[in-house]
């Protein structure tokens, strides 16, 4: 191992100035970019986690939903299995109304996510926007996969939830890219993370491509 060092050492001392900064800020960049992926990668999967959670509780909704209107629809008096199974799924609709409701407050209403990331980068002073572009509405359920990409729930003809995202790319510092990451992470209106990709450019700076989304039952958007 020493030996191996040694001739490391010896190869980086061969080198003229010009390449040892080259092959400096190239390990600096390395070092970070494992950095980053250390940090970013439990956010995507913790906010993935939590986008499937609210489908399944819509897409159960959804369901029981049309159980009770099935029921409702049938002429005659139920009998009184039909009737205990009725009011079974009634108890278990207001259960998780309570709880989408929950949920659902806690993430930025569709309408307000541009403006809001917008706020947020004039106060990171060093970080220019790029762009930002708003994309398609996509549909979401509990058995797609945890970003949420989906069709419509079985037999509904109509998704129980929608995903309306943004991609923003972003310029700036490590430090300051990393900064504006964490703010968006401790908003008390929450954005979930789909991807972020860090690309090094000239030393210090760096290029943020992050693309958030929230979730709403409605599929209306605000385009940009």
């Amino acid at each position: 191992m020493k030996d191996a060092w040694r001739r490391l050492c010896a190869r980086f001392d061969a080198l003229g100035k010009r390449e040892r900064v080259i092959v400096f800020f190239g390990a600096v960049a390395a070092v970070a970019l494992l950095g980053y992926q250390a940090f970013i990668d439990p956010h995507l999967a913790r906010h993935a986690l939590a986008a499937k959670r609210l489908a399944q509780i819509a897409q159960s909704q959804q369901e029981l939903r049309a159980k009770l209107a099935a029921g409702q629809a049938q002429s005659g008096q139920p009998d009184a299995r039909v009737r205990a199974d009725l009011e079974t799924a009634a108890r278990r609709l207001a259960q998780l109304d309570a709880q989408f409701g929950t949920l659902h407050a806690t993430l930025v209403p569709p309408g307000r996510m541009a403006a809001l990331v917008e706020s947020l980068l004039k106060s990171e002073g060093g970080l220019q926007l790029v762009s930002m572009t708003t994309l398609p509405p996509s549909p979401v359920e509990a058995g797609g996969n945890a970003a949420g990409e989906g069709s419509a729930a079985a037999g509904t003809g109509e998704a129980a939830l929608y995903k309306h995202g943004l991609e923003i790319t972003v310029r700036g510092s490590y430090a300051e890219l990393l900064a504006y990451l964490d703010r968006l992470e401790r908003l008390p209106q929450k954005m979930y993370w789909g991807s972020a990709t860090l690309v090094a450019e000239e030393h210090p700076v760096s290029r943020l491509q992050l693309t958030v989304y929230t979730l709403s039952l409605g599929k209306s958007w605000l385009v940009i």
